[in-house]
């Protein structure tokens, strides 16, 4: 009798586990199959060959187009762009010394279309003693492109910035000079560092000194409104000549923070013209 109660408790206690294990894997699951992120399991065959062995199918197929048995046992490289091999050869062998690693590269969906995707690996052993790399990819195509274009956009008003005509100085809130043009230094024989860091109030040797009273209320005046109407005053080139500028002023955004944009073009002749 006492046996049969024992047993039965046993039972009872192999139930409840197999309860909760069975709660704790939907749970789990469920948390894996909706996840975001591509999800992956990648063994080493006897080949040495890196192959999938276990993905988390809809959301992997959402993103490359492939579903489970598409992608079961063939090697991740098969999808990695051939200009990133190395990159990712190098990432794994990484990841196998130091225990994780992370990398972003081009992979293929089923459409023929380069996706950029950032994967982070991390190394563990299974159940039978095998080490195997759990691997986590986000698709960052739109993100890089984003980023590609900035570039793009910054090297392109960059250079109208660096070849216009018309001397440009940006001034931080405080009327520090954050950057300056190339005419800057042609006309003013202003370099990094005579002016950078320095306030526009310092500039002595430029502008003559009736025009400073002018100057810092349009200064307070492009603080608060924004930008402030054209005026024009008299600039002392480096060869010690006067010529007459119109000076337009703005606010800016660069990476969110507010800068003033100066831009000085030469109206020397159109002056003379005009007397």
């Amino acid at each position: 009798m006492v046996t049969e109660e024992k047993d039965l408790s046993y039972i009872k206690n192999d139930d409840l586990l197999l309860n909760q294990l069975r709660k704790s894997e939907a749970r789990y699951r469920l948390i894996v199959e909706n996840s975001n992120d591509m999800m992956c399991i990648v063994r080493r065959t006897d080949k040495k060959r890196f192959v999938f062995e276990w993905i988390n199918g809809k959301i992997v197929e959402e993103i490359s187009g492939y579903n489970s048995d598409e992608l079961k046992n063939k090697s991740i490289f098969s999808f990695v762009h051939p200009e990133d091999h190395k990159k990712a050869m190098d990432t794994v062998f990484l990841g196998m010394k130091l225990g994780s690693a992370t990398t972003t590269i081009r992979m293929v969906n089923k459409k023929g279309e380069w996706k950029w995707v950032e994967v982070r690996g991390r190394i563990f052993k299974d159940y039978d003693g095998e080490y195997k790399a759990l691997l986590v990819g986000k698709d960052v195509t739109a993100r890089r492109l984003t980023k590609e274009k900035l570039v793009q956009s910054e090297k392109k008003y960059r250079s109208l910035f660096n070849n216009s005509p018309f001397m440009i100085l940006i001034l931080d809130m405080n009327g520090i000079i954050a950057d300056f043009n190339p005419m800057v230094t042609e006309t003013g024989n202003y370099y990094d560092e005579d002016i950078l860091g320095v306030n526009f109030q310092e500039l002595t040797d430029s502008i003559p000194p009736q025009y400073y009273p002018q100057l810092i209320d349009l200064f307070k005046k492009v603080l608060k409104e924004g930008k402030i109407d054209p005026i024009e005053l008299q600039f002392k080139k480096a060869d010690g000549n006067l010529i007459w500028v119109r000076l337009y002023a703005k606010l800016i955004k660069v990476e969110g923070e507010t800068f003033i944009q100066v831009i000085l073009p030469d109206i020397t002749d159109l002056k003379e013209r005009t007397v």
